[in-house]
């Protein structure tokens, strides 16, 4: 997939998602609004997961069943400048892996 920057990419990746049934996309709170509004031209519903001294609160998304794409920033939270650990990726991994 070729593309052009950031938005575009993940308007494309949600486009896809939507094509494969998924309706909702957890994304970090705070976060860029850009990201949230090509999540929501995509026709997905965006649901905001709290940020903490260590980024996505992980926890956060077990109680959420709707949920199977998560968006996580690998460096540089927005706008908090957090260093996310590795806390976040392991739990969108583990997000993934219910299926």
């Amino acid at each position: 997939m070729l593309c052009i920057g950031v938005t575009s990419g993940l308007v494309r990746v949600c486009r896809r998602l939507h094509r494969a049934g998924i309706r909702a996309v957890a994304v970090e709170d705070p976060g860029w609004t850009w990201l949230w509004q090509a999540i929501w031209g995509a026709g997905l519903r965006v649901v905001p997961i709290r940020v903490d001294e260590h980024g996505l609160r992980v926890e956060d998304l077990d109680a959420l069943r709707e949920v199977r794409a998560v968006l996580v920033t690998p460096a540089n939270q927005f706008p908090t400048r957090i260093h996310p650990r590795a806390r976040a990726t392991r739990g969108a991994a583990r997000l993934g892996s219910k299926g």
